[in-house]
């Protein structure tokens, strides 16, 4: 079976999209500086329903009850659908027919929702060390194998509805209800394939942002490799995890016999850094279906070449250590 194949709707998305959103700052005491260099930023990435077993750490959500739930509201028109990253309502009989929990021909399999793509505002304050995230938006993604001309088949992406809140009010947990805890997932910061996809935002510099914070010794950092009793990791052993090493030389005088010892460490290479994985409090709002997520931690992804000799390595993807946020 071929790798998935994205159709161009969700090619032309991609996974990280930065903008800055209307006269909104945040410049006041109380909601601190947002670091990711622009007062507001707007991210747009997709997010994956199944975890694999071997992802021990990873956890989702209760798909099913989340998906019959949103089919059921847009049926009823309780909640607006749209087209796919556009202002067009779905009209009232398209809902019906490809929304419809009965089995015909046209309806759309509840099973065959596998991601959402979702559009957010993120702010990040790295004094303060909070991290917040406002969902703009999330897409329904269909998966389904379709055959190919030479007899085999592909699974086939493409979006199929967006549901959108662009209010600015923001609801308290004890106002809403929860989905899940502890909702842990990872954001990309490659995409293969779309080379260009990062041209309007630098992510050596938010690399660089929650690195150095990771570094700093002012905030606690655990070990990602331990989920329900956390460990916590000395400065040296993160530094360690993440890349830096020391080489320790001895080196002999000659004319005098004394021994020399010189040591080199070596740096800690920042664009190691592939992607960011983040542990969240995920509630929703009934009534409107809108989903807000309460950002607990964050921990980097690490993808590197492990030499063994001069003609052999391994490529090696690990997540060094893990902070959590302030409240």
């Amino acid at each position: 079976m071929r790798n998935f194949l994205y159709q161009a709707v969700i090619l032309c998305l991609g996974l990280f999209i930065l903008a800055c959103g209307g006269n909104r700052t945040h410049t006041s005491k109380t909601e601190g500086v947002n670091h990711l260099i622009q007062n507001t930023v707007a991210i747009g990435y997709e997010y994956a329903f199944y975890v694999p077993e071997d992802y021990w750490f990873f956890k989702g959500i209760p798909q099913s009850d989340f998906i019959a739930k949103i089919y059921e509201k847009s049926r009823a028109g309780a909640i607006p659908m749209y087209y796919p990253r556009t202002n067009q309502v779905y009209p009232t009989d398209q809902v019906q027919i490809y929304f419809s929990d009965e089995n015909n021909s046209f309806a759309i399999p509840q099973s065959q929702i596998s991601h959402l793509v979702f559009y957010e505002e993120w702010f990040l304050d790295t004094l303060a060390f909070v991290m917040k995230k406002r969902v703009l938006d999330y897409s329904l993604v269909r998966t389904e194998e379709k055959p190919t001309q030479n007899g085999e088949s592909e699974l086939v992406k493409s979006l199929i509805a967006t549901y959108k809140f662009p209010e600015q009010t923001q609801k308290k947990p004890s106002e809403l209800t929860p989905i899940a805890q502890g909702v842990t997932y990872e954001v990309p910061l490659t995409n293969p394939i779309i080379e260009d996809w990062l041209h309007a935002i630098s992510i050596p510099h938010v690399v660089h942002v929650i690195l150095d914070k990771i570094l700093s010794g002012t905030v606690p950092v655990y070990s990602f490799m331990v989920r329900d009793s956390l460990i916590e990791l000395s400065t040296e052993e993160v530094r360690e995890r993440l890349g830096e090493e020391t080489y320790t030389m001895v080196y002999h005088t000659q004319e005098t016999g004394e021994e020399e010892i010189i040591s080199h460490t070596t740096a800690i290479d920042y664009s190691e850094i592939v992607g960011f994985v983040f542990i969240e409090d995920w509630y929703i709002d009934e009534t409107t279906m809108k989903l807000y997520k309460f950002v607990q931690g964050i921990a980097p992804v690490r993808e590197y070449a492990k030499i063994f000799d001069q003609d052999d390595y391994e490529l090696v993807r690990t997540i060094p250590c893990v902070v959590f946020f302030s409240h």
